[in-house]
């Protein structure tokens, strides 16, 4: 799994306390974009089944 940049999450990357921020989310990030991520899977194959089905 890979972990998004600072950029690459909208967080100035010269910002210090937006960098400490995400050190003290980045358990929370974690746990929440996995979740997301299953959701997502679970989701696409819904759609390519239901694409399929018809």
């Amino acid at each position: 799994m890979t972990i998004p940049t600072s950029s690459e999450r909208g967080v100035p990357q010269n910002s210090t306390t937006g960098i400490i921020e995400m050190a003290s989310l980045l358990p929370l990030l974690l746990s929440t974009e996995q979740r997301m991520g299953l959701a997502c899977t679970r989701f696409v194959n819904f759609i390519e089944q239901d694409a399929k089905s018809t």
